[in-house]
């Protein structure tokens, strides 16, 4: 199945190979400009940089907390429209992936200020989501890690058992790690969701993601480690950024296929049920 995903997405690639790595580079160096100039505000809003605003128009603090205040509009302002430029990205790979033409403009059909406050919500929820599970699933490692740490500076133990108490850890972490991979896929169709319709909320793009993850008969994370070989074989030929392209497409494609098993609600509300199972689709 993972081949059939693969076709769909080089069939909608055709032609426009690229113009995607084109839109995907500038879309990237828009979202790296826009993050240096968080990175400047945060650390001009530093403490020793803070302090030396203060010490510099003392006694008149009025200005200063001005100044504050600026400096936080413009990291709010960065990060949502980096956010909202990501999110035009992911929108116009689903009308590619729609067999359907994309204008340059839909890079910024997001960064709007209330569009583009929505697709941060969303992505730092789905952050917060990941470190969550994150935490969860390599809380067993950590714990026997913990145990294994203490036992040695306090009791000492033998060089075997503190073998096998290492080998333990790494287990434990792997295998979280892995179980944390698997379950955060069901986070992947949000954006696309949240992309296609402005209508709905971060909060149900994330509960419709996970409804068609549920239908879906295949796992996002299959499909990228299947391209892990590809990639690596591309990058010493190319810059890997130039194979991107085609796993953000297989990404979409994938969604496309996966919510032909699922009908969404295009105008949620709470009290009615998430998905119906159906063979009807609506269009990207």
């Amino acid at each position: 199945m993972n081949f059939g995903i693969k076709s769909a997405a080089k069939k909608a690639m055709t032609g426009i190979t690229g113009k995607l790595f084109l839109v995907s580079l500038f879309a990237l160096f828009l979202r790296i400009l826009l993050i240096s100039v968080c990175v400047v505000t945060v650390y001009t809003l530093s403490a020793k940089t803070a302090q030396d605003y203060i010490n510099y128009f003392s006694p008149n603090l009025l200005t200063t907390y001005f100044i504050y205040l600026v400096f936080a509009v413009m990291l709010l302002l960065s990060l949502q429209t980096a956010a909202g430029i990501k999110m035009g990205e992911t929108e116009y790979y689903g009308i590619c992936a729609g067999a359907g033409k994309a204008k340059l403009s839909v890079l910024f059909s997001h960064c709007r200020t209330l569009d583009a406050l929505k697709a941060l919500t969303l992505y730092t929820t789905i952050w917060i989501f990941k470190l969550f599970w994150l935490g969860l699933m390599l809380l067993p490692g950590a714990g026997v890690a913990a145990v294994t740490f203490l036992i040695y500076v306090d009791l000492g133990v033998s060089v075997r058992v503190f073998s096998v108490l290492c080998i333990t850890t790494i287990f434990l972490f792997a295998v979280g790690f892995i179980c944390w991979y698997l379950s955060i896929q069901k986070y992947i169709y949000a954006p696309l969701i949240s992309a296609k319709s402005k209508s709905f909320s971060p909060r149900s793009a994330i509960r419709r993601s996970i409804a068609v993850f549920d239908c879906s008969a295949i796992n996002p994370a299959s499909v990228k480690i299947s391209l892990i070989v590809p990639l690596l074989l591309c990058a010493l030929i190319f810059p890997a950024i130039y194979v991107l392209p085609y796993i953000r497409m297989c990404m979409a494609s994938l969604y496309k296929e996966s919510k032909k098993n699922a009908k969404l609600i295009t105008h949620p509300t709470e009290n009615k049920p998430v998905v119906i199972h159906t063979k009807k689709s609506y269009n990207w």
